[in-house]
């Protein structure tokens, strides 16, 4: 075991009647140097209080409606560091924070006037009662915490508040929630253009144009020109000229047509009716086989008929061809049988 080391001696201090009287003299001196120099220096701080004190005077205090957002932004700070996420948490408040009641927050402001609550929106009738405001309608901005995983914390709805008179003293309650992260909206599809001016100028070569399919449609089946399309039973080029010169502006402020889509399933067996071009098909029964998307009409085939005459599938007219015809027709120009 090793040694202890003796602790050195300290000299005594020096006895009274050890001083002479030189040296008695110098330390009444030092000391009165002493307490001239606290005097002075204690009456230059009271110097500067009193100057301090005057200037304050001379400061207009802030008006309440500032001071009220400045409670507004304390009382969020304080709600927004007591909100922890779960991992942070008790598991009893952790389930809180899951639940439908949440868990509570508590945020207190010192010195608030009556002036001060009518500015934030506050009237207490009886001190005694709280009262409930919207925390998004107090707030300027949400109060909410984000989290890593794309979820929040966000306040509860309402807020209680209730205000200590005789100390000046406003209390606001209320909880927050976990939130989970919201589901990504679907996508808009994307709309058509609106119709111009130069769609409206040219509806009559359109027509022309679907004229000119039938009659060759016809021609195939036929050998019968065809003036019109097959299957149309529109409005006359001439109507639509018509309605370019008497109401220009409402055709270029035309909605845009909505997506083909296919009404009647194909294997439906349909009737057709009102074709201009084919008049031989008209009552003739046949089965829808599809839709085609580019020209917005159905694939319809329609039996041959037999050498007597006959109609197959309930056709009640007689035909030349003796092979089955694929037609492209429009909705209106067959009924459903």
């Amino acid at each position: 075991m090793a040694p202890v080391a003796k602790k050195a001696r300290t000299e005594n201090p020096k006895r009274f009647e050890d001083y002479t009287i030189a040296e008695l003299a110098e330390l009444i001196e030092r000391n009165a140097a002493l307490e001239e120099e606290l005097k002075h220096k204690a009456k230059k701080f009271e110097e500067e209080l009193k100057q301090k004190a005057d200037e304050l005077k001379n400061i207009a205090p802030l008006p309440d409606e500032t001071v009220a957002e400045r409670v507004k932004t304390n009382i969020a700070k304080q709600f927004s560091h007591q909100m922890l996420p779960e991992n942070d948490l008790p598991e009893k408040d952790a389930k809180k924070i899951r639940g439908t009641v949440g868990k509570e927050l508590v945020a207190v402001i010192p010195n608030v006037s009556e002036g001060i609550l009518k500015e934030l929106g506050l009237k207490f009738e009886d001190y005694r009662k709280s009262q409930t405001k919207l925390s998004n309608g107090f707030f300027s901005s949400k109060v909410m915490k984000p989290l890593p995983n794309g979820a929040s914390l966000q306040l509860a709805r309402g807020m209680d508040f209730k205000y200590v008179k005789a100390q000046g003293e406003l209390k606001v309650t209320t909880q927050y929630k976990f939130v989970a992260k919201p589901k990504p909206k679907a996508k808009p599809k994307k709309e058509k253009k609106d119709a111009t001016a130069e769609d409206a100028e040219e509806p009559q070569e359109e027509v022309q144009e679907e004229a000119e399919e039938g009659g060759e449609e016809g021609g195939e089946e036929g050998g019968e020109p065809a003036a019109a399309d097959d299957e149309d039973q529109e409005e006359q080029p001439a109507a639509v000229a018509d309605d370019e010169e008497d109401e220009p502006k409402e055709i270029a402020r035309a909605t845009p047509k909505a997506a083909p889509k296919e009404e009647v399933a194909s294997g439906t067996w349909v009737r057709l009716i009102g074709l201009q071009g084919a008049e031989h098909l008209n009552g003739r029964a046949g089965e829808v086989v599809g839709f085609d998307e580019a020209t917005e009409r159905y694939r319809v085939r329609v039996p041959a008929q037999s050498k007597d005459g006959a109609a197959q599938a309930g056709s009640n007219d007689s035909g030349e061809s003796n092979d089955d015809e694929v037609k492209r027709v429009k909705r209106v120009n067959f009924e459903i049988i």
